[in-house]
């Protein structure tokens, strides 16, 4: 009855092929994936709140996309899909991207959780990077965790923006702004004592 595994994998040929053999030696860790005829070789970060895998070369036969690192893991009782992190009370377990090229996600059953940090070629595959923190006590201590990785790998100030006193006030909710029809949603915006505008990615791209 374990309480989570690892696993790493690749795609390739359409289709999912296991990695068959790892090595750590200081801080390089080689992964074989033998079906696929692929040696992926990572820079292992280890830091007091965090381990980051960072790929650093691909041997052999291309790939279409790799699981950095797969964490299987019983079901607590809090998900945060946006941000890839699952917790109880006591502890909280996040994988993130250290990096923009780098994909992470959640999926979800009823008795256990899977987390990815994921590479693909059309994107990107050196450098990307898999970040896994781990955080006692998470509801007080998570944004500090969070705020380190982002300063360690340069990454956008999530944490920092999140303990903002703008994060309580109200905003307007614009479902399909244009060049058209923005300045009525700002006339809006000030006549409710609104603060702030948001939209989704989705209204211009």
């Amino acid at each position: 009855d374990k309480r989570y595994f690892v696993r790493r994998q690749v795609w390739q040929g359409g289709e999912w092929l296991a990695a068959s053999r790892a090595v750590l030696a200081g801080d390089t860790l080689t992964v074989e994936f033998g079906e696929a005829v692929v040696t992926a070789v990572y820079r292992v970060i280890r830091q007091p709140g965090y381990l980051a895998f960072q790929l650093r070369e691909l041997r052999g036969e291309p790939i279409d996309r790799i699981d950095l690192l797969q964490l299987v893991i019983r079901r607590p009782a809090y998900l945060g899909e946006w941000i890839n992190v699952a917790y109880d009370d006591d502890f909280g377990i996040c994988l993130c991207g250290g990096n923009v090229q780098t994909d992470a996600a959640m999926h979800i059953e009823e008795r256990q959780v899977t987390l990815r940090a994921t590479a693909e070629r059309r994107v990107g595959l050196a450098g990307t990077t898999a970040v896994l923190i781990g955080c006692q006590d998470p509801r007080r201590r998570f944004l500090d965790a969070m705020e380190t990785v982002e300063n360690d790998f340069n990454m956008p100030v999530g944490a920092r923006n999140r303990r903002s006193p703008a994060q309580r006030l109200s905003y307007l909710w614009a479902s399909r702004p244009t060049p058209e029809n923005i300045d009525g949603y700002i006339a809006v915006a000030k006549r409710g004592g609104f603060r702030t505008i948001l939209f989704s990615y989705k209204a211009f791209s």
